[in-house]
């Protein structure tokens, strides 16, 4: 996850020097992890190898590919969901300058400056963890959302703000739930020493890490509610035969 900021963990007799990570080294197989020994400038060595590095169970080939395949056969229709990708419509986007665009545009703003005060302070290497891989695609989306009234006769815009749906609610809620239920209570109680503990638990509940680690199911969780009221005023069109519009709000 985010372990690259716990400076308290470095070991002073040591000089640290950031790794230089190159594009190919995202397509080496073995070893999967990219750091070699799955530490970032000596943060965490304290905990065992296995835990840094680990290794791949052989099931978990099977078991990605059976959710891929899982994914592909349960896809509902742009009709189960009520959207739709090929309308130049813009009454199904938010509207200009609305409540929910100030949201999206704001959020937008708001985890872009995060991004670029992390990539100033820290260099281009958190991008390789999943935390911040899901954030920057939070990020995109809020911003493609914001963008969509202004470009209502655009297909790839709509179909790309759609196409990261799936992706920006599930990394949001797998690193909230990793994070905060298994990996901080395990390197809290069984690996941070006592006289760390406090330094550890002031580093977790960070605002950056708040907004990584808890916040991103808020902002995550309103595509969760337009989704319901779509569904809702779809109902409602074919059961009254009124033009109730849609509301985006994620």
């Amino acid at each position: 996850m985010s372990f690259f900021s716990a400076r308290e963990n470095q070991d002073p007799a040591k000089k640290y020097v950031k790794p230089t990570i190159h594009f190919s080294d995202f397509l080496k197989i073995n070893p999967w992890v990219i750091v070699k020994g799955g530490s970032y400038m000596g943060f965490f060595d304290y905990m065992p190898l296995d835990y840094r590095v680990g290794k791949w169970h052989p099931m978990a080939f099977f078991a990605l590919l059976g959710s891929i395949a899982a994914l592909l056969l349960t896809k509902p229709t742009n009709a189960e969901f009520g959207i739709v990708l090929h309308s130049s419509d813009a009454i199904h986007f938010i509207r200009k300058f609305s409540l929910a665009w100030y949201y999206n545009m704001s959020a937008f703003l708001f985890m872009s400056i995060m991004q670029a005060h992390c990539y100033m302070k820290i260099g281009l290497f958190p991008i390789v963890t999943f935390t911040i891989q899901s954030w920057t695609l939070l990020t995109i989306r809020h911003g493609l959302i914001a963008a969509l009234p202004f470009f209502g006769n655009t297909y790839w815009v709509n179909f790309f703000t759609e196409l990261l749906r799936g992706p920006v609610l599930l990394s949001s809620f797998l690193v909230s739930l990793v994070w905060n239920f298994m990996l901080l209570p395990l390197i809290y109680f069984k690996f941070t020493p006592d006289q760390k503990k406090s330094k550890f638990l002031k580093w977790s509940f960070s605002f950056r890490l708040v907004q990584w680690h808890l916040m991103n199911v808020p902002y995550v969780s309103s595509g969760i509610c337009a989704l319901l009221l779509i569904i809702h005023f779809e109902h409602c069109m074919q059961t009254s035969n009124m033009h109730s519009l849609p509301i985006r709000l994620y």
